[in-house]
Parts: structure tokens; C-alpha cells; sequence
């Protein structure tokens, strides 16, 4: 059976989990697919028995207009994942370089292709931030360099002087450097982490983009790519299927691009949102690392069971074990909506502070029985928690020698429902009693 590695993985958790799941495993837009997305796909439904446009004409324009490039520079595909695979298969690099913990899919490509892949290790003191020391890791011989901006899972950002020197150092080994920026929308200033400026003066560089996560339209699978390497393109052109990027999801991202507002009304929604995570989960002694785009990177020691904890309560979250230079210490949550927020922290309380439950403490009481006259013809109306009355002195002095007084100390016995079986310890109290010629409605049991 395949191995899933990633987050987002709803199909195999309703196997295991009933009713509802609170997916926080993947990083998509709490606010859900765009309105104007929904409306868009219903008013074109007739155009999905047409076979799509194989070179996205007019969503590639479209693209081009807001990235500021030429549109002989955008390359659609299906989903930035497809378009990394396009380019190991394009090139065929024998040595790479990559920067770990991040995205699986960049080393699940380059091994498909039998590349050597590099590794090169951002250090838990560093808070998992790639340090200028990268730069000594790019040789002439390596032929391709994937760096994810911010970065998944630690959601660091690159220092833009770096990455500009990373770049000049690329060009002069001439070496590809693929820049992965599927999360840049989600920054406070997304023009000001992107290097789409530098496309037309470098062809060495290429962009990933998707609307997967920022759009949230991980079901309908669109991304693309910027690159001024016209041979790289029609090469990735040709690695893939002539139709690669469906009708339906054409139709999605050329709404998508147009709706301004509902990208500007994410921001302000993470913005708070994260906010309120950052602050329950310090309550809670979690510090966050990196944490720059619209998820939560973090520690969490001691907590093996953390994410079986959560599952039981049909939240997920994303282990990342599986990262390489990451152990099972660490997790990544997504920002939600509030009421999910909530839930998560609630839940997260309760596994890190669960209630101190105080033992019972059992009482005992000492119950003094008084034996009546055997000649009595009264019956205490309940053996269990009345007294027997104390017999009346008698004046003659004789027959008060004759009387005695029978003093039994017995634990409190809970009320009994005569239709159920006796206690042997019931039974002990009572045989006492009808020794003494007591008679009940279970006179007939066995001793």
C-alpha cells in the first residue's frame, strides 16, 4: 500500500474517526472557495463536456497582467506539485541541493529521475532559518536548487539579501534555482517576499505558484510557474499531458484572480486568528517557531500521543516526524476559523493540563443495636437504620436482673433493594437478628 506523507488526508481518517473532522493537517483558507469561484462554476457547466484550452490562453494572460511578466514566462499546470515533477523529468539534474526540513515532493521528484539529492540541514538553534553558510553548499556541479518560501512546515522567510546572493551564486554555477512561494499570499507584504522582479534578469530562476492553498481550491488542482527559460518550458510542456489543466479549474482561477476583496478579507481573518492562537498556545508554555505564513509551527516534548489524543476528538493535525532533521517533537497546525481555533485549544488544554480528580474518601459509622424484650411483640420497622427500643425498667428489681442489654457494633449498611440478592455481610447482620426470634420476608434463604 502507498505511504501518504502528507497533511490533508480526511480520506484515511474517516476510517478510523465517526462524525465530524476538524481537518487542521492542511493549510487551506478557513474562509473556504470564493462566492464568486461557486458562481463562475455553475454558470459554465455546460463548457466541461469541451475538452480545455492545452495552453490556458486566456488565464495565462491574466496571470501575466498581475505577476508583471511577459506571458511567454507563465506556465499552467496542474498544481504546483505536478510542476515540480515536470521539471525533474524537463531536465534530468544529476545533483541537487535542498534545504531540510520542507516539502517532500521537491526530493520525490528529483528520485524520480535517479538525481543525487544534497542535503543541506537548517539547525534547530537557528530556529530552523537558512543561514548565509548555504551559499558555500552550491557548486558548479549541482544543477538544481529548491528553496520553499516561507518554508513548509517551519513557515520561516529567507532574508531577501540572501536569497538575492543565492541567486547570483546559482547563476554563476549555472545552476536552476526553483524559488517555491505557494504560501507568499498569505504574508503581511507578499510583493515584498516575492522574486518575480528578478524573472526577467535572471532566466536561471524559476517561481512556483498555486491557487491550492491562498484560494482554497485543493480539490480543483491549479498552479503555474514563472520562468523566462523558454527551451525549460516547452520541455516541462512536453513532460506532461496535453490537457493538464481541466475546464472547471481554468474557470476557477480566472474568478479567483479578479475577486481582490476576498483575499484582503483572509489577511485580516489569519491575522486575528493567529493572533489568538499564538497567544493560547504561549499560555499553554508551546513556543511557535517561524510561523510566517497561515500556520503554526511548533514543539511540543513529551507528547507522543498528542495526535492519537486529538484524533479521538476529531481533530487532526500534521506530524511532522516524517521531515527530514524533524522527530515526532513536532507539529504544524493550520489557522482556522475561530470556533475551530477554540476547539483545538480546548482540546490541546485537556491533554496538557488534564482535571486533578480527588479520591473518594469512605465513611464509616458504629450503629448501637438494643435488644428488646424477647417477649416483645413489636418489630422494628427497619433492622437497618433503627434502633431497637430500650425495654422499661421494671419496679421489680428481680426482673431487671433478668433483662439484658446486647450492645453490637456493625459497619453502615447502604439501603438494599429487597428484590436483589443479599450481601453476605447483610446476611451476617441479619442471622443476629433472627437468632432472637426476628422473623423477615427471607426467613427461608439458606445460612
Amino acid at each position: 500500500m502507498v505511504k501518504l506523507v502528507h497533511g490533508g488526508d480526511i480520506y484515511s481518517a474517516r476510517e478510523r474517526i465517526e462524525g465530524e473532522i476538524i481537518d487542521f493537517s492542511a493549510n487551506i483558507n478557513p474562509l473556504g472557495l470564493p462566492d464568486s469561484v461557486k458562481k463562475a462554476l455553475i454558470e459554465s457547466m455546460d463548457a466541461f463536456s469541451c475538452y480545455p484550452d492545452p495552453l490556458c490562453r486566456e488565464l495565462v494572460c491574466k496571470i501575466a497582467e498581475l505577476e508583471q511578466v511577459s506571458k511567454e514566462n507563465v506556465l499552467c499546470a496542474n498544481g504546483a506539485a505536478d510542476l515540480i515533477f515536470r521539471i525533474s523529468w524537463a531536465m534530468r539534474p544529476r545533483n541537487a541541493l535542498i534545504a531540510v526540513p520542507t516539502f517532500a515532493e521537491y526530493e520525490q521528484a528529483l528520485s524520480s529521475v535517479g538525481c543525487h539529492v544534497n542535503y543541506f540541514s537548517l539547525k534547530k538553534e537557528n530556529d530552523f532559518l537558512l543561514t548565509e553558510d548555504f551559499l558555500n553548499e552550491i557548486q558548479p556541479n549541482t544543477d538544481i536548487v529548491f528553496l520553499c518560501n516561507p518554508n513548509n512546515p517551519t513557515g520561516q522567510l529567507i532574508e531577501p539579501n540572501l536569497l538575492e546572493r543565492i541567486l547570483v551564486r546559482c547563476s554563476s554555477c549555472g545552476t536552476l534555482l526553483v524559488v517555491d512561494e505557494c504560501f507568499r499570499d498569505f504574508l503581511d507584504e507578499p510583493q515584498k517576499n516575492s522574486m518575480n522582479s528578478w524573472i526577467s534578469t535572471f532566466p536561471n530562476l524559476l517561481i512556483l505558484r498555486a491557487f491550492t492553498k491562498h484560494y482554497a481550491m485543493a480539490g480543483l488542482r491549479l498552479g503555474y510557474c514563472l520562468c523566462k527559460n523558454t527551451p525549460l518550458l516547452e520541455r516541462m510542456v512536453q513532460c506532461g499531458q496535453p490537457w493538464g489543466v481541466s475546464v472547471p479549474a481554468q474557470v476557477a482561477g480566472l474568478a479567483a484572480l479578479k475577486d481582490h476583496d476576498y483575499l484582503e478579507q483572509s489577511r485580516v481573518l489569519l491575522r486575528e486568528e493567529k493572533k489568538y492562537l499564538l497567544s493560547s498556545l504561549q499560555k499553554l508554555n508551546i513556543r511557535p517557531i517561524g510561523s510566517r505564513a497561515n500556520y503554526i509551527f511548533f514543539q511540543l516534548t513529551d507528547s507522543d500521543d498528542v495526535s492519537s489524543f486529538l484524533e479521538e476528538k476529531g481533530i487532526l493535525i500534521r506530524s511532522c516526524a516524517n521531515y527530514p532533521g524533524l522527530s515526532n517533537e513536532y507539529y504544524r497546525i493550520a489557522i482556522k476559523s475561530h470556533a475551530d481555533n477554540e476547539k483545538l485549544i480546548a482540546a490541546l488544554t485537556e491533554f496538557l493540563q488534564p482535571p486533578i480528580i480527588e479520591p473518594l474518601v469512605q465513611e464509616t459509622h458504629t450503629i448501637t443495636i438494643e435488644e428488646q424484650n424477647p417477649n416483645s411483640e413489636e418489630m422494628p420497622s427497619s433492622p437497618q437504620n433503627e434502633l431497637v427500643e430500650e425495654p422499661k425498667k421494671s419496679e421489680n428489681p428481680n426482673e431487671n436482673d433478668t433483662q439484658e442489654i446486647v450492645e453490637e457494633t456493625i459497619p453502615n449498611i447502604p439501603n438494599h433493594d429487597l428484590s436483589s440478592p443479599h450481601s453476605a455481610e447483610q446476611k451476617k447482620q441479619y442471622r443476629f437478628l433472627r437468632e432472637k426470634s426476628k422473623k423477615y420476608d427471607w426467613e427461608e434463604e439458606e445460612n
